[in-house]
């Protein structure tokens, strides 16, 4: 998933299985996770709308299959209604960001974890395609370090094969 080869391979394959939401919403929410605490709180917030508004509500563009269990979790982090382990009779200025960010990130891996899962069988099925063996290859022509691993999102209306 981190490697734009094997990704650029991947996502051809999950288009022909009809996963390719799958595929994105993985990457936009790694991205999210990775950069979680060096985003303001507004930043955070909107990107997380973003993604709820994009891959999780219901009729949404790329709706993935997660359970009602994850969406309602996800839906109460985007409204700012999650209980966390803050005592609802603290004050707003006196809540521990860190540990209620902490609480919402244990969250969202876990929701990207259930992505995972459901790219694993279609994955299964691409180790079997001469094209995934051309993907090996050309992976070990094109080594990538951690750093390069933000790929853009195409145009979520136009999806070019």
């Amino acid at each position: 998933m981190r490697h734009p080869v094997g990704f650029e391979y991947a996502s051809r394959y999950w288009i022909t299985e009809w996963a390719l939401e799958n595929c994105w919403a993985y990457k936009s929410l790694d991205t999210i996770i990775s950069q979680y605490y060096s985003l303001s709180e507004e930043e955070r917030q909107q990107k997380l709308k973003e993604f709820y508004e994009l891959y999780i509500e219901d009729n949404s563009a790329m709706q993935i299959n997660v359970s009602a269990n994850f969406m309602s979790k996800f839906k109460k982090i985007v409204d700012g209604t999650l209980e966390t382990g803050v005592n609802s009779s603290t004050s707003a200025s006196d809540v521990d960001l860190v540990s209620r960010g902490d609480d919402v990130r244990e969250i969202l891996i876990t929701v990207l974890n259930a992505i995972m899962g459901n790219l694993l069988d279609t994955f299964n099925r691409f180790r079997m395609t001469e094209e995934y063996a051309e993907c090996l290859e050309e992976m070990k022509s094109a080594p990538v370090t951690v750093h390069e691993t933000d790929l853009k999102q195409p145009d979520t209306t136009v999806i070019e094969i």
